[in-house]
Formats: structure tokens, C-alpha cells, sequence
């Protein structure tokens, strides 16, 4: 699996392949899907990081979080809000993972 240009934070086999996440030079980290014998291919698009969180028993979904570029593990996002307030926290999300 070539992942030249990717910097990959996590790592997941699944029936289908390999699920990953990763930082491209510039840009918010994805999600990644690789099969043998094909490049990875993006299965997540947008503004912020988004990490992997628990893959189903048959690997058909995962759940993965967004948060603010650069937020680093709280989450809460590198700069606050006007006021001085935190920005929003991270956010969960459901991905359905084809055969």
C-alpha cells in the first residue's frame, strides 16, 4: 500500500481491506480505504480532522470523530471563539463501508 504524502495517525483491517487516517501535506486528516493491488482512495471529505473510532464486529461501519483542524486530543479547536469561549467540540459520525 502506497501512502507516500500521507502521514498516518491509525490503522484498521477490515473484510474489504485497510481503513485508515491520514494527514495529507496540507488539508484535514481522512479517512482512507485501501484494497490490495489499488491506491487509497478518500472515503471522507470536508473541513476538519477526522479520526477512527470503533469499526462493527463485521467491519461494514465506524464510527469516526471531526474536530478542528490542528485541535490536537481536546478537541476543542486551536483558537477560541470571539469573547474568549472555546470553539465547539468534536462531533461523532456514522460511516457505512462498502464490500
Amino acid at each position: 500500500m502506497n501512502t507516500t504524502g500521507l502521514r498516518v495517525t491509525a490503522l484498521q483491517l477490515v473484510p474489504s481491506g485497510i481503513i485508515f487516517a491520514a494527514s495529507p501535506a496540507e488539508g484535514p486528516a481522512q479517512i482512507y480505504s485501501a484494497s490490495p493491488g489499488a491506491a487509497p482512495v478518500a472515503i471522507t471529505s470536508g473541513e476538519g480532522d477526522k479520526t477512527i473510532g470503533v469499526i462493527s464486529p463485521t467491519g461494514t461501519a465506524l464510527t469516526f470523530t471531526v474536530r478542528a483542524a490542528g485541535a490536537g486530543r481536546g478537541g476543542r479547536g486551536a483558537d477560541p471563539t470571539p469573547g474568549g469561549q472555546a470553539g465547539p467540540g468534536p462531533s461523532f459520525r456514522l460511516l457505512t463501508l462498502a464490500d
